[in-house]
This record gives structure tokens, sequence and C-alpha cells, in this order.
């Protein structure tokens, strides 16, 4: 009988080993894609009770110069237009978060560069969400400045990690 190998019933696992920082970077960002599903969760929770998610009230107060309660009193259609459209805000961000997570925590974990280089996107949809909703809130600002800065600085973490110290580890063995 002839014996086979591990190697020949499935190919071994390609994972580049992760540094202290590179850890640092990976558990960063698995944090920073958390935070989407929470707060899409927390806006559809009030989406479906038929209000505007609290964070948005401020943002949409100052833009329409009009408490939120009045206008959708006075406007019922555009209230109702503007709860659809929170509700697939909220569903597209839930999506986009876990997707984020699933990158991060599979192949980016495994030291695929590609997964690296997809992780940028996220950063496009954090300062877009600074620019539009955070100018007009403080509090929403500060929070998403946040992200708009660890976000590249986890990824800097793990970019060092993949150039240097995988080779560093595969060359000492």
């Amino acid at each position: 009988m002839r014996q086979t190998t591990q190697s020949a019933e499935r190919p071994a696992q390609t994972s580049k080993p992760l540094a202290w920082y590179g850890r640092i970077g990976w558990i960063g960002l698995i944090l920073l894609g958390i935070f989407p599903l929470l707060a899409s969760t927390a806006d559809l929770s009030q989406d479906l009770r038929g209000s505007l998610p609290a964070d948005h009230i401020p943002t949409f107060e100052r833009l329409v110069h009009a408490q939120y309660a009045s206008f959708a009193s006075s406007n019922p259609g555009a209230a109702q237009y503007m709860h659809l459209l929170e509700t697939g805000y909220a569903v597209h961000e839930l999506v986009f978060g876990l997707f984020f997570l699933a990158i991060v925590i599979w192949p980016l974990r495994q030291g695929r560069w590609w997964a690296w280089v997809v992780c940028w996107a996220v950063l496009i949809a954090d300062v877009t969400y600074s620019l539009t909703f955070g100018v007009n809130d403080k509090t929403l600002l500060a929070r998403s400045l946040l992200a708009d800065i660890l976000t590249p600085a986890c990824l800097l973490l793990i970019a060092i990690n993949f150039m240097f110290y995988h080779r560093y580890a595969t060359t000492k063995n």
C-alpha cells in the first residue's frame, strides 16, 4: 500500500506569520470592522420603529433648518422617503461591514496581498461619511476621523509585516 502524505491530501496553508505589529494592525481592523455592524444595527432598529437614527438628526436639522419631528408631521411623504433611504443605507452599511470583516478575518490574516488592497476601499467609505455627515455634526466628525486615521495606520502595520517580517521568518527557518 502506498502511503499518502498530508500535503498530497490537502495543500498546506500558506499563511504568513504575523509579528506583534501585524497582529495589532489586524486586530485594529477587526475592531474597525465591527463598528459598522453595530452602527447599522442601531440605525436599522430606529428605522424600523419609524424614527430617524439619533446620530443623523443633528445633520438633518442643520441642513433643513427644522426639527425632524415637525418636518415629518408636515411632510409625511418626504419623511417616508427618508426612512426608505435610511433603511437602505443601514442595510448597505451592514453588508459592507460583513464583507470587510470576512476579508480581514480570513484572506488578510493568511497574508493575501489582494485582501490588503481591497481593505483600502473601506477608507473611501469612511472619508465620504466624514465629508457628508461628519462635517455637519462635531460628535460624528470626531468618531469618523478615528476610522479615517486608524484604518491606514492598521493597514500600514500589516504592510510592514508582509514586507519584512515574513521574509525574516521564512529565511530564519
